[in-house]
């Protein structure tokens, strides 16, 4: 019963399989790499009742990394993706931009996945209550999450096939040629451009 009990603690939420669809492209990263506005890819132990762990997967949109005072430890302030509906989440990053690489990511990998504009060192109570509390009721649900840094298994930068909304407003007409930075093994474009 205990190990049923685990399982069923561990289903993921209806969007969680439309996210992990949306990834081009992975690099594992360690956690000084994470930057605000971030998708990434997240192995978490989880805590459960009655001392159990539980090892789950989630796809997270980095708000924050920065020490909060009051907390005891490091965290990733984040949302869960998996409780949001996608067009929802398009909303949200048309709200804030899109900027064309993380900083930090291209000067450890070489790569340049596309990421939400929040400067590095912003105060996550002011994003929260900009970008996520005004919307926790209607847009975003129950999607709100703190990751304890020592619970971290492994984490993964995501290259996120973004909607052609944004990649049309923030990366084409900046003229940021995403399909010369960023190819499938097959040398086809990565940006399906009939989806939303």
């Amino acid at each position: 019963m205990a190990n049923k009990n685990i399982l069923a603690k561990i289903q993921h939420a209806p969007y969680f399989y439309q996210y992990v669809q949306k990834i081009i492209e992975r690099k594992q990263i360690t956690y000084q790499i994470i930057e605000p506005g971030m998708v990434i890819d997240l192995f978490y132990n989880k805590e459960l009742p009655y001392g159990f762990r539980v090892m789950k997967r989630y796809i997270v949109f980095v708000l924050s990394t920065k020490k909060v005072p009051g907390h005891n430890g490091r965290f990733i302030y984040g949302l869960s993706l998996e409780h949001i509906p996608p067009a929802n989440f398009t909303r949200l990053i048309n709200l804030i931009g899109l900027d064309a690489k993380s900083a930090k990511l291209y000067k450890a990998k070489k790569v340049m996945y596309p990421k939400a504009m929040i400067p590095e060192n912003s105060n996550p109570k002011n994003i929260y209550d900009t970008y996520i509390r005004p919307k926790l009721d209607t847009l975003l649900k129950d999607s709100y999450r703190q990751f304890k840094r020592e619970n971290i298994v492994k984490v993964y930068a995501v290259d996120f096939e973004w909607s052609k909304v944004l990649v049309n407003k923030y990366l084409i007409e900046n003229k940021i040629n995403i399909n010369d930075t960023n190819e499938t093994k097959s040398g086809q474009s990565e940006i399906d451009t009939s989806k939303d």
